[in-house]
């Protein structure tokens, strides 16, 4: 009888320690660290891509998620501060990235346009600004022989992920571009 008495005190034990890790455990010491969940990655993946990037135990993730009966993430880029507990990663995983409405009016520059992406969080002003002029890193037909994409880069409100990439920004900007302007030439 003692023994069975002390292996159900172990795992009670084991189930305690792991429901605070999964639910309470939310130090968020550190800097946020971010991750790119790409489309159509199953869990057990994600579980690893957090695990390396220092944010969670790629175990206890799987754990809690068999548990939970989570098997879908929203694909996107997030930023997770490191000791966040895992019961909040996969809420914040199955809700979406956080997004952030971005208003170009018209008439503003480029360096007007980097400095509202800069302020908002969204992407580094310095580096958004060295691709504008480099159209050569977007594939457009229509860009060819053009030096500079200013004036190429839409006015419009986007939604955009808290932090993308100054390439998907732009990337956004001349879609939208093509799209409504293009036809009218």
């Amino acid at each position: 009888m003692k023994p069975r008495y002390v292996m159900v005190l172990c795992w009670a034990w084991i189930l305690c320690v792991f429901l605070k890790m999964a639910f309470y455990e939310d130090l968020e010491k550190g800097e946020a660290r971010t991750v790119f969940i790409p489309k159509g990655v199953p869990v057990s993946q994600v579980a690893s891509l957090l695990e390396e990037e220092g944010i969670a135990s790629a175990h206890l993730f799987r754990l809690f998620v068999f548990f939970a009966q989570k098997e879908k993430v929203v694909a996107g880029r997030y930023r997770i501060p490191p000791g966040r507990s895992i019961y909040r990663i996969v809420r914040e995983l199955e809700s979406g990235p956080p997004q952030e409405k971005v208003t170009f009016p018209e008439g503003l520059t480029s360096a007007q346009m980097a400095q509202i992406l800069e302020e908002k969080g969204i992407c580094e002003s310095k580096e958004y600004l060295e691709l504008v002029a480099h159209p050569e890193a977007f594939r457009k037909e229509w860009l060819q022989g053009i030096s500079h994409l200013e004036g190429f880069l839409f006015p419009d409100t986007y939604y955009l992920s808290v932090p993308s990439s100054p390439q998907e920004v732009i990337a956004m900007q001349l879609e939208q571009f093509e799209k409504l302007i293009i036809p009218l030439y």
